[in-house]
């Protein structure tokens, strides 16, 4: 009747949509919002900087955070910033996106361990 594979696909595509919802409900009221706490900071540190040197340079990344090495998320801001200017919008709706994308990986990478429901 239905290809084993075909229904395989349905339920990722759904599972995805599923996760992407609740995200967009949880969320919501974040695309609506100004900068929020730690957003003003990282974006003046991706615009004093340039990648390789929030990438590579410890004095560089320390200063954004002596505890934890976060390159990439100077990077995602950095390419934001180039993309879409100052508008919160599109980052948060970038964040949003990056969220329901580790959200489903997550979903795929239980899927190899855990038994469906359904």
């Amino acid at each position: 009747m239905f290809n084993k594979r075909v229904i395989k696909d349905h339920v990722n595509i759904f599972v995805y949509i599923l996760l992407l919802i609740v995200i967009l409900f949880y969320y919501n009221r974040t695309l609506y919002s100004w900068w929020l706490f730690d957003d003003p900071g990282i974006i003046k540190h991706a615009l004093e900087y340039h990648p390789w040197e929030y990438f590579f340079k410890p004095i560089v990344w320390r200063e954004h955070s002596a505890a934890h090495f976060t390159p990439l998320l100077t990077f995602s801001f950095d390419l934001d910033l180039n993309f879409f200017g100052l508008s919160p919008l599109f980052f948060y709706i970038h964040q949003i996106i990056s969220v329901s994308i580790a959200a489903f990986i997550l979903y795929l990478i239980l899927r190899l361990w855990v038994d469906r429901i359904f």
